[in-house]
């Protein structure tokens, strides 16, 4: 559990540099941003999914800037309910509009 989340942070981790830092490349990496969040809230419980999500926001403010941070947030909470509604094998329907909600309520806050 322990290696894994570092191992899927690490991932995390680059895949933000990439897209921080690379111009074309950038774009396609923001689309898998998710999936460290997405695959780890999907094997573990809650507690231990939230704190993935934190220290993914503290590597993200020590190899990022600090506009990372929001990208981190939407990407990252986002991924959590996903994985969530998938350990709780809730139907597609129910999955697609709670991380719709998600991230549509992450933007919103994030433009404020």
């Amino acid at each position: 559990m322990l290696t894994e989340g570092a191992m899927l942070a690490a991932i995390f981790a680059v895949l933000m540099l990439v897209f921080l830092y690379v111009p074309i490349i950038g774009g396609v990496s923001m689309l898998f941003l998710i999936l460290p969040f997405l695959i780890y809230g999907a094997k573990y419980p809650l507690k231990y999914s939230l704190l993935f999500f934190i220290v993914s926001i503290f590597v993200s403010l020590l190899f990022g800037t600090v506009t990372s941070i929001p990208i981190t947030v939407i990407m990252g909470t986002t991924g959590l309910v996903i994985g969530y509604c998938i350990r709780l094998e809730k139907s597609k329907f129910i999955t697609y509009i709670a991380a719709s909600a998600t991230f549509l309520i992450d933007t919103v806050v994030g433009i404020l």
